[in-house]
């Protein structure tokens, strides 16, 4: 996952709607939406065999 790209993607978003991204509330944002996306996307290569190969 190319986490520079997603913050660079979050800056151009926030200058869309008019926001400053360099604003003290705002600049930690493209990183952050940078770690959810790993977390929420991170699975996304992974096989369900590893997980489902376990017999109870």
């Amino acid at each position: 996952m190319n986490t520079q790209k997603i913050e660079q993607g979050v800056r151009l978003l926030l200058e869309g709607i008019g926001e400053n991204p360099d604003r003290e509330g705002l600049l930690e944002t493209p990183a952050r939406v940078a770690r959810a996306c790993e977390e929420l996307f991170g699975g996304l290569d992974v096989t369900a065999e590893k997980h489902l190969s376990k017999n109870f």
